[in-house]
C-alpha cells in the first residue's frame, strides 16, 4: 500500500523538480540572478509542500490507508513543526537534484573551456604554418647554401 502513496506523491514531486532544474536553474545562472532563483526555489517548495500535505490528508489517508487524517494542531508551534517536517522531503529532493544539476553544468563548462583552449592552439598552429611560405623557405635555404660555400673555402 505504501507504494501507491509514493506513486501518487511522485505526481507532485516530479513536476516540482522539473521546474527547478530546467525552468529556473539555467536562466538564473546565465543571468546571475541568484536571489530570484532562491525565491523560485522556495516558492516551488512551498507549493509542492502544500500539494503533498493536501494529498496526504485528502487522498492517501482516507482512500489508500482507509484511516482518518491526523487532527489539526491546536498549538501554533506544533502546526509550524508539522509544516516544516512535511517540507523537509521536498526541500531535500530539490536540493540534491539542484546540486547534481549544478555539478553537471560545471563539468560541461569546464569541458567547453578545455575545447576552446584546444581550438585556440590549433588555430595558432595553422596561422604559424601559413606564415612559412615557399619564398621564405627558398631564401633560408639560399642563405644556408652561401654560408656553407663560404665556410668550405
Amino acid at each position: 500500500m505504501g507504494y501507491r502513496a509514493e506513486l501518487l506523491l511522485l505526481l507532485i514531486k516530479i513536476p516540482a523538480v522539473y521546474l527547478v532544474l530546467y525552468r529556473f536553474l539555467p536562466p538564473s545562472f546565465e543571468n546571475k540572478k541568484f536571489f530570484r532563483l532562491g525565491l523560485q526555489f522556495l516558492l516551488t517548495a512551498a507549493v509542492a509542500t502544500a500539494a503533498i500535505y493536501t494529498t496526504w490528508h485528502e487522498v492517501i489517508y482516507p482512500h489508500i490507508y482507509h484511516i482518518d487524517p491526523p487532527a489539526a494542531a491546536t498549538n501554533a508551534w506544533v502546526a509550524v513543526f508539522r509544516l516544516l517536517w512535511s517540507s523537509f522531503d521536498i526541500l531535500m529532493l530539490l536540493g540534491v537534484a539542484s546540486a547534481l544539476k549544478l555539478f553537471r553544468m560545471r563539468l560541461g563548462m569546464a569541458e567547453r573551456e578545455k575545447q576552446l583552449v584546444e581550438e585556440k592552439l590549433q588555430s595558432e598552429l595553422r596561422f604559424l604554418r601559413a606564415q612559412t611560405n615557399p619564398h621564405f623557405l627558398f631564401n633560408t635555404l639560399n642563405n644556408l647554401y652561401h654560408l656553407a660555400r663560404k665556410h668550405s673555402d
